[in-house]
C-alpha cells in the first residue's frame, strides 16, 4: 500500500527541485519574450539546466530547437537574470501545482481502491470467511467444552426467568406489579447481553465481550439492589426514566440540524419537561443523578454510585473485573498495553483481532453475575421447581468455571512456548 505514495513523493520531489524551478522561471521569460515554446519545453528544460552550488547553466544537445526558437545564449541571459523574488514566484506556483496534483491523484487513489474492492469482493469475503472459520476451528479446540456449557448456562438462566416471569404476572401479586415487571425486564436484557457475550467469546473476541460483561453486571447489581428494596425501589427506579428522556430530548435539540433528523416537536419538549419538574420537584436535586433514584430510597445526599451500590450488597469483589471492562471500553493507557488476549510475554504484539486467550475471566464474570440476577429474579416467586433449577444453575456455574481455568491453562503454556520460542530465535538472529 505505497505505490502511490511513491509516486507522489517522487511527483513533488520533481516540482520543487532547483532545476524544474528555474525552467519554470525560463518558460515564463521565453513566453513574455515572444519566442515559441513547443510541447514538452518544461521537461527539456528541467533535463538540461544544471544547478551546482550558486552557478546556473543549460547544457544543448540537437533538440534544443524543436523546443523553442530562442538561441542557448538567450536562454543563458535569461538565468543570469534571475533573482530570488523570481525563485519565490517559482516556488509558490510548484507548491499551488503539487496542491492540485496531490488532490487530484487521493481522489484518483481513493476511486482505485473503490474500484480494487468490487472488483475482488467475492473473491475477499470468501477469503476473510475462510480465515474467520480457520480460527473458530482453532478455538473449539481448547475452547468446545466451555463454551458449549456456558451456552447451557445462559439457556438455564433464561428458563428460570421465563417460568419466573409467567407465574408471578399470572398470580394474585398486585401489589408486587411494578416490581414484577421492572426485574423480569433487567432479567430479558441481561439474558440477551449473556448471548452476546457468548458470541463475541465464540469468536475470540473477549475484551469486547468484557466490555459487555459491564452491562451484565450493572444490570445484575441494579436488579439485585432493587429485589433486597422491593416494591418502593421499584417505582423510584421506574420513575427515574425522565431524566433519561430530559436528556436524550435536549441532545436531539442541540444536534438535529447537525445529524439530520428532526427535533422533538414543542409538545414533545413541553411534555418531557413537565414531568423532569415534577419529579425534581417531588424528590429534589439528588433524584436527577446517574443513580438518583436509589440515594432517595436511602434518603442520601450524597450521589451513588454503582460500585457503592455493589458494596452496599456486599458485591464489590466484582471491582477488578469492572476495572478491565473499563480500559476495554475507554481509550486508556492500560486499555492499550494490557490485553486479554495476549500472553504476558507478547508485549510487543499489537492484536488487532480475535485470540483464543481472554476467555476464562469473561466466562467467570458473566457466569456470576447472571446467576447473581437470576437467584433475584427467582424470589419473586419461588417454588420447588424453579428453587431446584437455580440451585442445579449455581452448581453448574462450578462445572463451568472448572472446565474454564482446565482450558485457560491449556492455552497459556502452549502460548507461553510459543513466545518464548520467537525470542529466543530472534536474540539468536
Amino acid at each position: 500500500m505505497e505505490e502511490f505514495q511513491k509516486a507522489a513523493d517522487s511527483s513533488a520531489k520533481q516540482l520543487l527541485s532547483p532545476s524544474w524551478i528555474f525552467a519554470v522561471i525560463c518558460y515564463r521569460r521565453l513566453a513574455e519574450r515572444g519566442y515559441r515554446t513547443g510541447d514538452g519545453i518544461l521537461g527539456y528544460l528541467s533535463k538540461s539546466i544544471l544547478v551546482d552550488g550558486d552557478t546556473v547553466s543549460i547544457a544543448v544537445d540537437d533538440d534544443f530547437d524543436t523546443h523553442t526558437d530562442a538561441s542557448p545564449g538567450a536562454i543563458g541571459d535569461i538565468l543570469a537574470e534571475i533573482t530570488e523574488r523570481d525563485v519565490a514566484d517559482a516556488v509558490r506556483i510548484g507548491t499551488r501545482s503539487l496542491a492540485n496534483s496531490q488532490s487530484k491523484l487521493i481522489d484518483f487513489v481513493a476511486q482505485s481502491f473503490l474500484d480494487l474492492l468490487k472488483e475482488n469482493r467475492s473473491r475477499l469475503i470468501k477469503d476473510l470467511t475462510s480465515d474467520q472459520r480457520k480460527f473458530n476451528k482453532h478455538l473449539r479446540k481448547d475452547w468446545a467444552n466451555v463454551l458449549d456449557d456456558l451456552n447451557i448456562f445462559i439457556w438455564l438462566a433464561r428458563e428460570i426467568g421465563s417460568s419466573t416471569n409467567i407465574s408471578a404476572r399470572e398470580s394474585q401479586y398486585r401489589h408486587k406489579r411494578l416490581l414484577i415487571e421492572t426485574l423480569t425486564r433487567i432479567h430479558a436484557k441481561a439474558c440477551q447481553t449473556a448471548w452476546e457475550i457468548h458470541v463475541l467469546l465464540s469468536n475470540g473476541l473477549s475484551e469486547g465481550a468484557i466490555a459487555r460483561w459491564r452491562t451484565l453486571h450493572e444490570l445484575s447489581i441494579v436488579g439485585t439492589f432493587i429485589q433486597q428494596h422491593g416494591r418502593k425501589a421499584a417505582r423510584l427506579f421506574t420513575e427515574h426514566e425522565i431524566v433519561g428522556v430530559k436528556r436524550r430530548a435536549d441532545a436531539a435539540c442541540d444536534y438535529a440540524s447537525v445529524l439530520g433528523f428532526e427535533p422533538p416537536s414543542k409538545m414533545e419538549l413541553s411534555r418531557v419537561r413537565r414531568n423532569f419538574e415534577h419529579r425534581k420537584r417531588k424528590y429534589g436535586k439528588q433524584f436527577l443523578s446517574d443513580y438518583g433514584w436509589a440515594d432517595v430510597l436511602l434518603g442520601r445526599n450524597t450521589r451513588m454510585s454503582l460500585h457503592e451500590m455493589a458494596k452496599l450488597l456486599r458485591l464489590d469483589h466484582f471491582k477488578p473485573w469492572h476495572g478491565v471492562a473499563n480500559d476495554s471500553i475507554h481509550a486508556t493507557t492500560s486499555g492499550l498495553y494490557l490485553r486479554l488476549g495476549l500472553h504476558p510475554m507478547e508485549e510487543d504484539v499489537l492484536l488487532a483481532g480475535p485470540s483464543n486467550l481472554g476467555l476464562s475471566d469473561v466466562v467467570e464474570a458473566t457466569a456470576h453475575s447472571l446467576a447473581l440476577l437470576t437467584s433475584s429474579v427467582m424470589l419473586l416467586d419461588p417454588n420447588l421447581d424453579r428453587v431446584g433449577a437455580t440451585k442445579a444453575l449455581l452448581a453448574f456455574q462450578d462445572q463451568l468455571l472448572d472446565a474454564t481455568l482446565s482450558a485457560e491453562q491449556s492455552v497459556l503454556e502452549r502460548r507461553a512456548s510459543m513466545a518464548y520460542s520467537l525470542r529466543s530465535s530472534r536474540d539468536d538472529y
